[in-house]
């Protein structure tokens, strides 16, 4: 006989199992009453057949159990991985534009690296566009009279020049040459006079402002210290010196920016202060795929809007580095009108005076206009649309805007601007006509307050090479039974041959419908490009510009040539139209930048008599190029 409850051999006549010590005479009840019940069920059977093996009988319910408590701890670690639905919209925003997401345009050029090495590399430019045809007949006869703009900057040295020529069907007919090096100035014209005029800038330029013949006796008259002028010059460009070299600018927006983002709490708070929930499913396009997204409702509370701007405000107006630039413009300023003998008009200020003045106007001017908005504005509701990879797909919201507190800001501008008239002696029959004009408006405006403005929006993200490659949306904001309405359509394509780019933008208002489109092609095969841009109103073109050409040299971040085929501006349907032609370069700098060739002339030590040589030999020389140019068509 076995155990039931181990299933172990138990001997003959013992009363305990020898594995489990489970009751022999407790196994043996339950095997009888079991027997019994088996027989009771099923009469016919064999009584050897009727006991069921109970470890048997056990199993289905053990593998539903099993199945049950699997569920649960899917469920559960479902809930626990599962992200909150505010983070998945705020990362959903956020990743529209992700740090680190290069857009093709600069994939292709690297325009970020130039426009970085302009400021700390040796690098040169030029700029040229001549006249190929215009609407207006007689502008014809200059046809292919164009200028250039070229500029060469050498930081290790700190030199620099420019160039501006007048340009004919290729050749130059005068050029105007400026050299900076070595603590002096250089001009020149080759083409007008054989004299360099130059300035040395260096120690002593306060003696040889005072001992120069034409610009000393100037001086004096008008009472300007020359001391201080002499020393706000050599002051001024050692500062410029020193900042090229640190590599310092003056209202750097892109340092600014971080230090905002680093130290503002105004968007971590407005994050905090989203109220989000999820709600139903939607299906949208995304990357040419329709795609299930979840839905969320989203609440932006007015008061989380205003606190953004109030905090914002704050950190900018607080900031010392943006300060310390503005004081030290300003310094620069007022020690020039001091110099000048313009320092009366100033009210004797300092410049830490004036600009705790202008800080302290703008600060009631910032403060004026949160509150205005903060009477006007009202909560945002949206709903947001996510895919299943975190990307925005959509969203779309409605809002208010009550007219009453625009309309009190309106009066105030309106008022601010009758007294700076008043105080500017504009005291005319004119003026006072505008005076009642801006009454009866604002009577009008009062008369309209307490309205309401209903703004709703829709926006689809369907992605591409970045997430607003290709998009439409749409804003209406209805008031007084009056919608205004604008559209927008964007579509792109980027791959191994093209970059295209393709914008519209539709306003309609009063009946009345404004456009504005965008299109740009670029091709990776060959370097040819073309945009365009219209402006218009139902139908009618108001203003055009297109440009099409090849670039046929770049190499990424560094340099770039570019030929300009055609570049065409034209207004009111083409009744007023241009074409230009010429190209544009941009690169390291090669060779180096020498001062300008001739016989040089000292400005400060130069006579009344050598002035005049100089002018009559510009005027000659001007006199005989314009008889190469402009010869009419026969």
């Amino acid at each position: 006989m076995k155990c039931l409850n181990c299933g172990a051999e138990i001997p003959e006549g013992a009363e305990k199992c020898p594995e489990c010590q489970s009751p022999v005479n407790m196994e043996r009840q339950e095997e009888k009453a079991e027997t019994a019940a088996g027989t009771e069920e099923t009469p016919e059977a064999p009584a050897a057949a009727a006991p069921a093996p109970k470890k048997g009988a056990k199993a289905p319910v053990i593998a539903v159990a099993a199945v049950a408590v699997i569920a649960v701890g899917v469920f559960a670690a479902m809930q626990l991985t599962a992200k909150d639905p505010k983070e998945v919209v705020i990362q959903a925003f956020e990743n529209v534009y992700p740090e680190g997401q290069v857009m093709p345009f600069e994939e292709i050029f690297g325009l970020s690296d130039m426009l970085a090495a302009s400021n700390t590399a040796n690098t040169e430019g030029s700029l040229t566009l001549g006249m190929d045809s215009c609407s207006v007949e007689e502008a014809n006869a200059y046809a292919g009279l164009g200028m250039r703009l070229a500029g060469r900057s050498d930081v290790e040295n700190f030199k620099s020049d420019a160039n501006i020529a007048l340009v004919y069907n290729g050749m130059d007919l005068a050029n105007i040459n400026f050299y900076y090096g070595d603590d002096t100035l250089m001009l020149s014209m080759p083409e007008l006079t054989g004299k360099v005029i130059t300035v040395d800038l260096g120690e002593g330029l306060a003696e040889r402002l005072k001992a120069s013949p034409t610009l000393g006796p100037a001086l004096e008259e008008s009472g300007i210290d020359v001391d201080g002028l002499a020393s706000y010059v050599t002051e001024y460009f050692d500062w410029a010196q020193t900042a090229v070299e640190e590599g310092n600018t003056p209202f750097d927006v892109a340092a600014l920016l971080d230090r905002y983002q680093e130290g503002c709490a105004a968007y971590d708070n407005f994050k905090a202060a989203l109220t989000v929930e999820k709600a139903e499913k939607g299906t949208y396009t995304v990357d040419g795929a329709e795609v299930s997204c979840q839905g969320y409702s989203v609440t932006v509370s007015k008061d989380a809007m205003i606190d953004f701007l109030r905090t914002s405000s704050d950190f900018f107006l607080q900031d010392e580095t943006l300060k310390e630039d503005y004081l030290q413009q300003l310094e620069m300023s007022v020690r020039m009108s001091e110099l000048m003998g313009a320092a009366a008009g100033l009210d004797d200020q300092t410049a830490a005076e004036m600009q705790q003045q202008t800080y302290d106007e703008l600060e009631d001017s910032v403060a004026q206009m949160i509150d205005y908005l903060d009477q006007a504005l009202n909560d945002v509701q949206m709903v947001v649309y996510v895919d299943g990879d975190g990307r925005l797909a959509a969203f779309e919201g409605t809002t208010s805007l009550s007219t009453a507190g625009l309309d009190e800001m309106a009066g105030e501008l309106t008022a601010e601007g009758e007294a700076l008239m008043e105080e500017a002696g504009a005291e005319t029959q004119a003026a006072g006509d505008t005076s009642e004009e801006s009454q009866e408006a604002s009577e009008e405006a009062a008369e309209s307050s307490g309205e309401q403005a209903d703004i709703q929006f829709a926006f689809q993200l369907m992605g591409g090479a970045y997430t607003t490659q290709n998009m439409t949306g749409n804003i209406s904001i209805t008031s007084a039974g009056e919608t205004v309405a604008f559209d927008l359509t964007k579509q792109g394509v980027y791959d191994e041959s093209q970059l295209t780019c393709d914008v519209s933008v539709d306003v309609t208002a009063a009946g009345t419908t404004g456009t504005f489109t965008y299109t740009g092609t670029y091709s990776l095969a060959d370097g040819a490009y073309h945009a365009a841009l219209d402006v218009g109103a139902d139908g009618s073109q108001m203003f055009a510009f297109s440009v099409n050409g090849i670039v046929d040299q770049l190499e990424k971040g560094s340099s770039i040539h570019m030929d300009i085929d055609a570049m065409e501006f034209s207004v009111m349907d083409n009744m007023g139209s241009v074409t230009l032609s010429g190209d544009y370069s941009y690169g390291p700098l090669e060779g180096e930048i020498t001062p300008p060739e001739g016989e040089t002339m000292d400005a400060l030590a130069a006579t009344e008599e050598d002035w005049s040589t100089v002018l009559m030999e510009i005027m000659f020389g001007a006199i005989g190029l314009t008889g190469q140019i402009g010869a009419p068509a026969e």
